[in-house]
């Protein structure tokens, strides 16, 4: 497990405040009270085989190219849950409550990533971005696919009949390496997601 601090989080208020506007500065401290500190949950397996998936075309051309992968799958937890309904009666503060979280599991992700990915480049591996089903053509259905792959007593996060994770502010997802492995600079442009709470175009 990760123990997650606010302050590890780099620009933070300056994402909150390009979604709020300025002036929220006493809220956002408020509302962070509440989750710094927080500990995340994140398990992680290697796979040498994906011929369970079905990643779509465009995936499909980045993946097979990639020799060992490494599926993981992080949450939250129902603490956030708990968290957030303290904000129910006040929109704002819940709003920046759930930007908060998501800020929050993106960073659990992330450093943990970065140690897996530093472990395979020691070895003379390249990696791909992480990817998640739900994005760049991988059908969410997928996620039952993902959540296999686990031992069959892993029980911190679950998917409901239409394959989102429960509790909410959980993330599951692929990393590819190997030798011809590539990743690729990011661009919204290139993304069909026009709803994406990121999207910057």
């Amino acid at each position: 497990m990760l123990k997650l601090k606010i302050s590890k989080i780099p620009l933070l208020y300056e994402h909150l405040s390009n979604k709020t506007g300025r002036g929220f500065e006493s809220e956002f401290k408020f509302v962070s009270g509440f989750y710094n500190g927080f500990t995340a949950k994140y398990s992680h397996i290697q796979i040498r085989y994906v011929d369970l998936f079905n990643f779509g075309k465009r995936l499909d051309a980045v993946l097979r190219q990639c020799e060992q992968f490494e599926v993981f799958i992080a949450t939250l937890g129902e603490a956030h849950v708990a968290a957030q309904q303290k904000f129910i009666e006040d929109p704002l503060l819940y709003y920046l409550s759930d930007i908060i979280a998501s800020e929050l599991i993106e960073l659990c992700v992330d450093m943990v990533s970065e140690s897996v990915i530093k472990r395979y480049v020691k070895n003379g591996s390249h990696f791909t971005n992480r990817y998640s089903p739900g994005y760049c053509g991988w059908s969410l259905i997928e996620q039952k696919k993902l959540f296999s792959c686990f031992p069959s007593e892993y029980n911190d996060v679950s998917l409901n009949k239409s394959y989102m994770m429960l509790p909410v502010k959980s993330i599951s997802g692929i990393i590819g390496f190997g030798k011809n492995a590539k990743f690729f600079e990011h661009k919204c442009e290139n993304c069909s997601d026009i709803r994406c709470l990121y999207r910057k175009c």
